[in-house]
């Protein structure tokens, strides 16, 4: 499994906040959030697999002609890997059709003779994605009734059972169920998952996260919070080409074991206890430690729990002071060729045994006792020495 290529990989984010006609009356704020802080994942700078440049969000657009451009472009653009986004309500346009359809800022009653014809259609954006030349195209949809979304999945020719390969569709709910966005909600509730899971990562040895990959867990949280199950269809090649770096693996892999479970608990004191020994990870001086601890600070700084936010403030005042003290960018220095030799036990216990032998050796020739030790410890004091000089001299240095 590996990231997409940065340069040929292109998202598009697709939603729609608010409506008119038949929807007038159910706005759907946290779309917003959802394009915004979906992108903020995927283009992260140390975990995001895109670059900012290459994911293009498109909110309350109501002109569905300049949507289906910023897809093509995108399209005609990534070689590598092509995503789409897009979120809202939705409707069949006939009850019995699984051609869904996208209502915009101002489409008409969806009881009004031909409302999809001011509607975004579901195909010919499937159509877009499906003729582009990406190696890995996929399409994320979180809207009512966006099962049927599955039904055509990404078949070359309308009606043909087969799929293409490196093609993947993630639906939201089944064909006819309606999807959630819970009141007060930052996000809906299939996006905000994904975003957590995207986010956070799993707990999974591979370093790298694809969306079929996440989707048991993705599954799972749904049904246990009560929502929507939700479905995708995916060739078998697309499991090889990742979204975002699984932070939790990578974290893991850096930090102690009890800090992560302590950073993953659900008790705000637990979380705090976590933090407070981020402070002496830090001090390890490793970058690789360094940029673990910064992010898991960053994390936290928004908590709900003030105690939480409090203590990763402070904390990271701390790393920007330490990031601005002079050789703060150094690694922790080595110790050199001496202080090897000194700390080595081999040559202290060398010293005693040359100290014992010279003693006894005297003390057998008629010397006292008192004045074979006060002979033979200075001797064993210059065995000492010399071993650590030829130690040091025969010890390259360490190479970094």
């Amino acid at each position: 499994m590996r990231l997409p290529v940065p340069e040929s990989s292109h998202a598009v984010l697709i939603g729609t906040t608010t409506y008119s006609g038949s929807f007038a009356e159910q706005p759907l704020p946290a779309v917003a959030n959802n394009v915004a802080d979906l992108a903020a994942v995927l283009t992260d700078e140390q975990y995001g697999g895109f670059l900012a440049e290459n994911c293009t969000p498109v909110l309350d657009e109501d002109d569905r002609n300049a949507i289906l451009r910023a897809v093509r472009a995108a399209a005609a653009r990534a070689t590598d890997v092509l995503l789409v986004y897009l979120s809202g309500h939705a409707a069949p346009k006939e009850l019995s059709s699984n051609e869904l359809h996208l209502p915009l800022p101002s489409t008409d009653d969806l009881g009004e003779d031909f409302w999809w014809n001011h509607a975004l259609p579901y195909s010919d954006i499937r159509r877009i994605v499906r003729d582009s030349q990406a190696a890995c195209r996929m399409i994320v949809i979180d809207t009512c009734f966006s099962g049927r979304a599955l039904a055509e999945a990404m078949g070359k020719a309308d009606g043909e059972a087969f799929v293409i390969s490196g093609s993947y569709v993630l639906a939201s709910a089944g064909s006819n169920i309606h999807a959630v966005a819970p009141a007060g909600a930052r996000h809906t509730a299939f996006t905000g998952v994904l975003i957590d899971l995207l986010t956070n990562g799993i707990d999974d040895p591979s370093p790298e996260l694809s969306l079929p990959r996440i989707f048991p867990r993705l599954r799972q949280a749904l049904l246990a919070a009560g929502y929507p199950e939700p479905d995708h269809t995916a060739t078998k090649t697309v499991d090889q080409k990742a979204v975002v770096r699984n932070r939790a693996a990578l974290i893991a892999r850096d930090l102690a074991p009890d800090v992560v479970t302590d950073l993953g608990s659900d008790v705000n004191t637990i979380i705090v206890r976590g933090l407070r020994r981020l402070e002496d990870l830090y001090g390890q001086g490793t970058r690789s430690v360094r940029d673990r601890v910064r992010s898991e600070v960053l994390r936290f700084l928004d908590h709900d729990s003030k105690i939480v936010s409090q203590e990763a403030g402070r904390l990271y005042d701390l790393i920007r002071a330490w990031e601005d003290a002079p050789g703060a960018d150094d690694e922790p220095k080595r110790p050199g060729r001496v202080r090897r030799a000194l700390a080595d036990p081999w040559l202290g216990a060398s010293a005693v045994v040359l100290a014992l032998v010279a003693g006894t050796v005297l003390w057998s020739t008629g010397l006292s006792a008192g004045l074979a030790c006060a002979v033979a410890a200075p001797l064993g004091l210059l065995g000492y020495a010399t071993a650590i000089a030829v130690a040091v001299v025969s010890t390259p240095p360490e190479k970094d």
